[in-house]
Parts: structure tokens; C-alpha cells; sequence
């Protein structure tokens, strides 16, 4: 029956037939390999026979083949090799279902519910039938693993009704308790309760006792759930007996299991450690430790409550047996919350901490693990609901551009302008960008250039009044010496002339000296000698000449020699510059110089004096714009702070940019 379908288009190639024949006795016989073979010389001869309608069908066992070998790579190919070459859409839907089961296999979710939903959408326009309700059962299944459960439920009720029409009661059982499952999860639990009930009829009408059972079992659960006890103890027992008399004792184990606990929770302690036992005896001899150890828990807790410590403990002891074997964590939290209990109840504190210890720690991980599951599961929920639209969006859309062809073409012709404009407006803006930008340029430029006119106003300034100075220093004192001397040459006793012209004279030269440090090129001054010596030398000079003490840590940062002309030049005539207002205006007698090179590669100077301050008038004078522009120059700043107990100028600029570059 596999291949009638395709053996019926190929009557007429008994070759092919054969070969088919033998390739579903392989795959029966789970001889993969062999059947690989098969298939894949019925490919070759379908093709020299230019019998290739139904290669896809191949393509689609060939899948299977691989899929059953646990190769899903190459499964996964094949499932789309099928699906790119059918010609029919129920093998097309065929291989999107079972490349939804390699996906699955593969762990990939969001493939899976593609695939499954390009399957049950090619479904969806096939003729009613086995196959159709089966599909969507399936289907069902695994949107309910995948948490989809509203649309689980569609397709399930889908297949509700194919497998009425069709009269396949087992299958319409097996789909009503998924219907059940669904809505016990939702919290739906007396529509649950209805589908569990229509299972169990269904159950009873296919005559499969074991099935019977696990409705029954079904049944007791829920209604466990809604705290019905009596009528979970009921159903139980139902599944019971059929499960003792078809000698299912894994099955039988378990259901003794729910009766104790039901029991259990009535507080019928009798009937609970009755089923407890039972169930252990059947567990016991599966040898489940999981099953084992919770059952041997309840039954040391029963024992417990009535007092009966010594026989409590052995339950406790026996269980010991089988807990390195114990994999559930539940089971595990729940044997360590007893025995601290029994151990507190018998005055052993020391073992109930250390149980109560290993309870709480269990306790605390089983809990984060069961908050992160659930967590997980309601965000892949959310996530799958909202790709799931995105997906049906993007249907719509394929849907739409393949029934209006000439609709797509204007709209590349539209996009295509679009483009057009759009790569103008780029380029306008490019255009726009670069404009602005040399503007922008031309702007710092002229304002670099109104900062040089502005030094170089300085500096006629400066030379206006170092000329007002030569003249009033030369002229006024060598006058005043001039006068000095006649008055020498008529009297007969000098009365301390003399000593007083030399004086004049020594004081006269040094003020000359001092402009000519002003008026004369650093280059010819640092020549043969480091600036830092330089003004080292400068400081001596002032400090002698003029009788003002000098406060200054010797030698200077040896990266000033290295400084370029330009940088030099400024940094000297801001030093000279400071040592003359210091003289002209201060009337200080000491002057305290401080310098430092910290890790930010910045130098800085500070000048304190001790001399009246600076007045407003002087604040606004040639000597401070001069210090100003100069910083400037070094891209550093200047702080001034005066006060009337002395002056403070601190000279702060950035050495990299002061120094030469590399290319030079």
C-alpha cells in the first residue's frame, strides 16, 4: 500500500515495480541502507527511462530512509529536493511534515512551525479524509509540545470531526484525550472533563483494555486536581483493575501510587500506607528507583504521623538503598524533608539540620529550575505567537505578489525611481555636507586669522610702549645723570655724587638690558644655549639686578628644550613679560616660581608674588593681553588671582602640540 500511488503511474515498468516492492521489504526489515540503494537506482532508471514525474516521491522515502538512520542533514536535503520538484500536493505536504520532524529532531522550533504550517495549509485544500485527520492530529501534537495551544486546539477539533466521519474510533479517542490534555493545561477543567469522558466512551467502544485504563487514569487525575477525591479514588481503582488483570505491573505500580496518595490526602492514613505497599512490591520488582524512593517517603511520612518511629526509620533506612540511583529532585527534596522531620521528632537535632540543610538547598534549586522552565515556556509562547502573525503576514504578502505579476512590475518600477531620487538626495546631501564643512573650515581659518591680527596688534603695542620705555628710561636717566654730573664738575666736594651716578648708570643699563631680552630673537638667544638655562639665567639676572628674591625649584622640565621655535618664543616672552610687570607694578619682594610635567603630558608654571596686586587698571593693561595671546598661541590657558596681599599667574598648555612632529 506504501507505494500504490506510484507503482499505479509506473504500471507499465516492471522494473520499477520490483525494485519498489523490494525497497518497502528493506524499510520494513529496518534495513535502511540497503533501502537507500534501492531508491537511489530507481532515481537513475526513472531518469534514463524519462520516467521522472515521480521523482519527488523517491526523493520523499529517501528522506525517510535517512531520517530512520539518524542522518538529519542529509534527511533534511532530500525533504526539500521532494518539495522543490513535486508535482502533487500531497507529497509536497508529506515532506513539509516530515521536514518538520527533522526540524524537531534538530531542535530548531522556529523551522519546525514553518514547515508544519506550510503542511497543514496545503491540507487545508486537499479533499477530506484518513489522511487529512491524521495530519492534523499530528499537527495538533506538536503545537501542543510547542506550546501553541489555540491553535492546537483548531486542528485537533479538525481531526475531532475527519476521524467521526471516517469511524476511526481509536484515533478519535486518542484525539479527544489530547482535546483533554489542552484544556486541563489551560485551566479549561470542565470542558477537560467532557473530552476525558468522550475518550473513555471511545476507549470502551474500540474494546482496548489498556487504553481503557489510561482513561480512567486520566480521569482520576483531574478530578485529583479539582480535589475530588472520592471520585478520583473511584476511577483509580477502575484503572486498577484493568492493569492487574492484563499484568501490567509498571502501570499497575503507578496507579497503587495515585491511590495511596489520594488516600493520603483524605487522611485515610490505613488505605494510603495499604496502596503504598502494594506499589512498592510491583515498583520493587521494576526496579524504578525514582518510584522506589517516593513511595518508601510516603510511606516512613504515614508511619510518622502515627508515632510509629521505629518503623518509620526503616523506610527512611531502605530507602538509602536506591537514592544514589534517585534522578528527580522532587523525589529527593521530598526524602530529605521527611528524615528531617523524623530526626527532629526523635531529638537527633544535629541529623534534622543537616537533613533540613540539604532540604532547603534542593528545595531552593528545584524551585528556580521550575520558574526558569516556566518562564522559558511562556516567553517561547509570546515569541511563537508573534512570529507565527509575522508569518502569516509575509503568506498574505506571497500570496498576493504571486496572482499580480504586473502589479509587482510597477512596483519595481516605483521602487526603482524611488531609488533614483533617493541616491539624488544622497548625493545632495553629500554635496549639502561637504559645502558646510568648508564653510565651516573657511570659518576657523578667518578666526585663526583674527587671532593672529589680534597677536600682532599685541605686539605693535608692545613695541609702541617698549619704544615709550627706551625713551623715557634712556632719555630721563641718562638726564638725570647728565645733571648729575655738572653738578659734580661745580662742586668741590662729590657729597656722594659719584656713587650715586654709578648707580644711576648700573640701574639705566639694566633696564636696557631687560628690553633688549624683549626685542631680541629667541633663535639668537638659545643658539649655543638650552632655553632652560636660558631662563634660569634670566632669573638670576632679575633677582640680582632688581633685589627680589626668587623661590624656584632648579632645573627646569628638560622637555622645554625640545619645544619647537614658535613655542619657545611665546613661553619666554611670557616669562619676561611676567618678571616685568613684577618689577613695574608690584612692589614685591619675593617672587615664588613653581613647575610641574604631570602624567596628562601638560606643563604648568605658577608665579606668585607678594606685592600689592593688581589694580583695575592694570588688569586691563598690554602686559596681561600679552601673557593671554601668547598661552593662547600654546593652545594653553592663564588664571590670574590678585589680591592686595600679592599676585598669582598660572600658565597651564599641552606639550605634543608644542613640540616638533615626526615628519619634520
Amino acid at each position: 500500500m506504501l507505494f500504490s500511488c506510484f507503482a499505479s503511474a509506473n504500471a507499465n515498468n516492471e522494473e520499477i515495480s520490483k525494485l519498489l516492492k523490494k525497497a518497502e521489504q528493506l524499510e520494513k526489515q529496518k534495513e535502511y541502507s540497503s533501502a537507500i540503494e534501492i531508491y537511489t537506482k530507481i532515481l537513475k532508471v526513472a531518469s534514463e527511462k524519462e520516467l521522472e514525474d515521480n521523482s519527488s516521491f523517491i526523493y520523499t522515502r529517501l528522506g525517510l530512509s535517512y531520517y530512520r538512520l539518524k542522518e538529519y542533514k542529509v534527511s533534511k536535503d532530500f525533504f526539500k529536493k521532494s518539495i522543490s520538484t513535486s508535482k502533487h500536493s500531497k507529497n509536497m505536504a508529506n515532506s513539509y511534515f516530515y521536514l518538520c520532524r527533522v526540524y524537531r529532531k534538530q531542535e530548531d522550533k522556529d523551522s519546525l512551525l514553518w514547515a508544519l504550517g506550510k503542511s497543514l495549509e496545503i491540507y487545508n485544500s486537499l479533499d477530506d479524509g484518513y489522511d487529512k485527520s491524521s495530519t492534523y492530529l499530528k499537527g495538533g501534537i506538536l503545537l501542543k509540545q510547542n506550546g501553541q495551544y489555540d491553535k492546537a486546539i483548531s486542528y485537533l477539533l479538525l481531526a475531532y470531526d475527519g476521524f467521526t466521519k471516517t469511524h476511526h474510533l481509536s484515533k478519535k479517542a486518542s484525539t479527544a484525550g489530547h482535546i483533554a490534555d489542552i484544556q486541563r493545561l489551560q485551566g479549561n477543567l470542565e470542558t477537560s472533563k467532557s473530552y476525558y469522558k468522550k475518550h473513555l466512551e471511545l476507549q470502551l467502544q474500540d474494546y482496548d483494555s489498556l487504553k481503557v485504563s489510561f482513561a480512567y487514569n486520566n480521569i482520576a487525575n483531574l478530578f485529583y486536581r479539582m480535589e475530588r477525591y472520592d471520585s478520583a479514588i473511584v476511577n483509580y481503582h477502575k484503572a486498577f483493575d484493568l492493569q492487574k488483570a492484563l499484568g501490567n505491573k509498571i502501570n499497575t505500580g503507578k496507579t497503587l501510587s495515585n491511590l495511596g496518595i489520594t488516600y493520603q490526602e483524605l487522611g485515610d492514613f490505613k488505605n494510603a500506607e495499604k496502596f503504598y505497599k502494594e506499589a512498592l512490591e510491583l515498583k520493587k520488582q521494576s526496579g524504578d528507583a525514582n518510584a522506589i524512593v517516593q513511595t518508601l517517603n510516603e510511606l516512613a511520612c504515614i508511619e510518622m504521623k502515627n508515632k510509629r518511629f521505629p518503623s518509620s526509620y526503616n523506610y527512611l533506612l531502605e530507602s538509602n538503598r536506591f537514592i544514589s540511583s534517585t534522578t528527580e529532585q522532587k523525589v529527593l527534596v521530598r526524602n530529605h524533608g521527611i528524615k528531617a522531620k523524623y530526626y527532629s521528632a526523635v531529638g537527633n537535632y544535629k541529623k534534622a539540620h543537616q537533613h533540613q540543610k540539604k532540604y532547603l538547598e534542593l528545595y531552593t534549586k528545584v524551585f528556580n529550575d521550575q520558574q526558569s522552565k516556566t518562564i522559558q515556556t511562556l516567553q517561547e509562547q509570546f515569541e511563537s505567537k508573534l512570529k507565527e502573525a509575522e508569518i502569516s503576514d509575509l503568506t498574505k504578502e506571497n500570496e498576493l505578489k504571486n496572482t499580480t505579476i504586473l502589479l509587482q512590475e510597477k512596483q519595481i518600477q516605483q521602487r526603482n525611481l524611488f531609488l533614483l531620487l533617493f541616491g539624488i538626495l544622497i548625493l545632495f546631501l553629500i554635496i549639502l555636507f561637504l559645502y558646510l564643512r568648508t564653510r565651516h573650515k573657511i570659518k576657523l581659518q578667518q578666526q585663526q586669522l583674527n587671532k593672529f591680527k589680534a597677536v600682532l596688534d599685541g605686539q605693535e603695542i608692545i613695541k609702541t610702549q617698549i619704544a615709550k620705555d627706551l625713551h623715557d628710561i634712556v632719555l630721563n636717566s641718562y638726564e638725570a645723570v647728565r645733571l648729575k654730573i655738572e653738578a659734580l664738575l661745580s662742586e668741590k666736594h662729590d657729597n656722594g655724587l659719584k656713587e650715586s651716578i654709578v648707580k644711576d648708570i648700573e640701574r639705566t643699563n639694566s633696564e636696557v638690558r631687560l628690553i633688549s631680552h624683549h626685542l631680541s630673537p629667541i633663535d639668537d638667544i638659545i643658539k649655543d644655549t638650552p632655553l632652560t638655562k636660558v631662563i634660569a639665567s634670566r632669573f638670576t639676572e632679575f633677582q640680582h639686578h632688581h633685589h627680589i628674591f626668587i623661590d624656584v625649584n632648579l632645573p627646569l622640565h628638560k622637555v622645554i628644550d625640545r619645544m619647537t621655535l614658535e613655542a619657545k618664543t611665546n613661553l619666554y616672552g611670557i616669562v619676561l613679560q611676567i618678571l616685568g610687570n613684577i618689577r613695574k607694578h608690584s612692589k614685591a619682594t619675593k617672587v615664588t616660581i613653581t613647575h610641574c610635567y604631570d602624567q596628562k603630558k601638560s606643563l604648568q608654571f605658577e608665579f606668585c608674588d607678594n606685592g600689592i596686586g593688581i589694580s583695575n587698571h592694570q588688569n586691563k593693561g598690554i602686559g596681561l593681553l600679552n601673557i593671554k595671546q601668547r598661552a593662547l598661541l600654546l593652545g594653553g590657558i592663564h588664571r590670574i588671582h590678585s589680591n592686595d596681599q600679592g599676585t598669582c599667574i598660572v600658565i597651564e598648555f599641552p606639550i605634543k602640540q608644542n613640540l616638533p612632529s615626526q615628519r619634520d
